[in-house]
């Protein structure tokens, strides 16, 4: 018999900002810091949001602070995996 599910149901939002489910999301597993996972921790729960759209936003958030090369190196980057994915 399958084990029941506990915690809240894994729900993000899409671009428009509407919740969505996230059970086809890829999944991202990573070493970090201690430290830093507590702080992912205490931002969620400031925030009221998932870990997932706390990283989300810092990932974001990162990308968005590159110097202009480096952004436009990454949006180049971004162009040809849209392309290959056609």
């Amino acid at each position: 018999m399958a084990k029941p599910r506990v915690g809240r149901p894994p729900k993000g939002r899409d671009v428009e900002g509407r919740p969505v489910s996230t059970r086809s999301y890829p999944q991202l597993t990573a070493r970090i810091r201690p430290d830093i996972k507590a702080e992912v921790e205490l931002l969620s729960a400031l925030e009221k949001r998932s870990q997932a759209e706390v990283i989300e936003r810092a990932v974001e958030a990162y990308a968005k602070s590159l110097p202009a090369a480096a952004r436009k190196t990454l949006e180049g980057l971004r162009a040809l995996r849209q392309d290959a994915a056609r």
